[in-house]
């Protein structure tokens, strides 16, 4: 057989993507399978992402960069990659996207297993750690189904220049077409369910904003085109259905972002003429109306004309219920964080970021968070449980935050170890008010106001720190702590590692969490003790090594009677 330089090819097209590239290049550098070559090409990006390419392809030797003269688009830019590729197997991945470490080398070695074509994982998002295995499942009943989600596949390039595989020249719909072309000609498509390429959804991004009138052509000609090769192909009635089905829902869904009525008749009147020439129509027809029941009719109807009054009426329906949720919402967080009365201000340069109990992985989240956050604008980053409320004057917090030194941790509620009759407290310090969610008691823990503390540990209901601090030292939350203990092993390995101090100031908040110990708790107690050494305080435990043992109940009140009589 033939001899490569490379086991895969992962080609990256890129545009403007200063905030992410470095995640997407690390992902790919940090698989554990090592022969793979990287080809990024440029699309004559106006910001710092061709430094930060030349930067990585001096360190690196297997990094190639193309640079366009003038912008080609992602789908020219494929084409030109592939020819230039020397890999085994191609990849493709967007820029803002990354691998997990596993991911090529569980498809490779599927691909020297099977011979396959085609190897295929699975998404996941990026922020919530989802997936959806239902077009997994979809290509395990028919390779043709095989019409999406080609990001997270690897191809064998042989087959690929064989059949002479490329993606039409269009800046919208290249990539079914792409994907649908490989599983008509594929002798066979594997697919490893367990191997995974992690999504990114941004909010800046092309493919989320309303599109150009140029992007919603091009939906319509990558549409036809998929009818096109369907009609030709001898091809299943289940899979003729679900294929084109999806695509008539997505194409039209995604282009009436665009509310105009001119650009709405266009393209009704155009999914209309497609659509006649579609076989199995009234199938079709129940299928999309179980998502799409404006589009159904539309079809159904053959009037174009009407559309887009049709159109304003379901958007004007849906604006009716999205303003009666929103109205839910509001009075359901009435009072929160930061209530609005008379002669309001808000927090002053500071970026809340809160997730709460029902959130999984939340220390991944918080450094997706950190990694693509810019730190040309450095500000407070304040995280922030969902379960607790600011209840600071406003005006109040900015004076505080002014005064806060830039090079220490801060927080709500902490804890410290104190040595007493030679055994260890622990010593909890702070104020919340607790709003219990199981009898709805209120209770008050801690002395409101109190001076800044210094503590081992700041707990999970909110970490205050200066973005200069995190870029200054790269600081990021370990993410085996995917539920509990993340703010304290953020506060002790900040220690450890550069000496950084954590405090907890004075901030007047209500707390309506279970105020008990969970289940995951424990287990990532257990992790943080094999972890650490040294001897640290959090609120329920100690961890480390120490030769003191802790205070009894007896001797806690009265070390706590002692403290509040001034007495040592």
């Amino acid at each position: 057989g033939a001899k490569w330089n490379y086991k895969i090819t992962v080609i990256v097209p890129i545009y403007n993507c200063e905030k992410y590239i470095k995640n997407c290049l690390d992902s790919i550098l940090n698989s554990t399978l090592k022969e793979i070559e990287i080809i990024c090409t440029d699309d004559g990006s106006k910001d710092n992402t061709l430094e930060i390419l030349n930067e990585y392809s001096k360190k690196y030797s297997n990094i190639k960069i193309v640079l366009n003269v003038e912008n080609l688009g992602a789908a020219k830019s494929r084409n030109f990659a592939m020819n230039l590729s020397h890999g085994e197997y191609i990849a493709f991945l967007d820029s803002d996207d990354t691998v997990e470490n596993d991911f090529y080398q569980k498809l490779y070695n599927r691909a020297k297993d099977t011979n396959a074509d085609v190897i295929k994982g699975s998404y996941k998002d990026a922020l919530n750690d989802c997936w959806d295995f239902q077009i997994n499942e979809k290509i395990k009943q028919d390779k043709n189904n095989f019409c999406c989600e080609y990001c997270c596949s690897i191809f064998k390039k042989e087959f690929i220049e064989k059949n002479n595989i490329v993606f039409p020249l269009l800046i919208d719909m290249e990539d079914p077409v792409f994907a649908l072309l490989c599983a008509i000609k594929a002798k066979n498509i594997e697919i490893v369910d367990d191997a995974f390429i992690s999504i990114f959804h941004r909010f800046d991004s092309q493919t989320s904003s309303a599109p150009t009138l140029r992007r919603i052509k091009d939906r319509l000609k990558g549409l036809e085109i998929i009818t096109d090769i369907i009609n030709s192909n001898e091809i299943s009635k289940d899979s003729y259905i679900y294929i084109i089905s999806k695509w008539l829902i997505i194409t039209y869904t995604n282009s009436s972002k665009r509310i105009n009525k001119d650009i709405m008749e266009l393209l009704s009147k155009e999914i209309i003429r497609i659509f006649e020439k579609l076989k199995y129509k009234k199938d079709i027809l129940e299928m999309i109306e179980k998502d799409a029941i404006y589009l159904s009719s539309i079809l159904k109807s053959q009037n174009w004309q009407n559309s887009f009054s049709f159109l304003q009426e379901i958007q004007i329906s849906k604006l009716n219920c999205e303003i009666e949720n929103l109205k839910n919402t509001i009075n359901s967080f009435e009072n929160c964080f930061f209530p609005k009365k008379e002669g309001y201000i808000e927090p002053k340069d500071a970026k809340i970021i809160c997730l709460g109990d029902n959130e999984t992985n939340i220390a991944k989240k918080y450094n997706q968070i950190l990694n693509s956050y810019d730190y040309g604008n450095q500000s407070w980053l304040i995280f922030l449980n969902n379960h607790i409320e600011i209840k600071q004057d406003p005006k109040d917090l900015n004076k505080i935050t002014k005064n806060l030194n830039h090079d220490s941790i801060y927080g709500l509620f902490g804890a410290k170890k104190t040595i007493f009759k030679n055994k260890t407290l622990i010593s909890k310090t702070g104020f919340t008010i607790y709003k219990n969610k199981n009898d709805n008691t209120i209770s008050q823990s801690g002395k409101y106001p109190f001076s800044f503390e210094k503590v081992d540990t700041i707990n999970n209901f909110c970490l205050i720190i200066h973005s200069s601090l995190i870029q200054k030292y790269n600081l990021r939350f370990d993410e085996n702590l995917a539920f509990e203990l993340y703010n304290e092993d953020f506060c002790i390995g900040a220690k450890e590692k550069y000496n950084i101090d954590s405090y907890v100031i004075p901030i007047f908040n209500y707390n309506s969490s279970f105020n008990d110990v969970s289940y995951n708790y424990q287990i990532e107690l257990k992790y943080l003790k094999k972890k650490y050494q040294n001897q640290y305080a959090l609120e329920h435990a100690l961890i480390g090594k120490t030769n003191a043992s802790q205070l009894n109940r007896k001797d806690q009140m009265l070390f706590i009677i002692r403290q509040k009589l001034g007495k040592k």
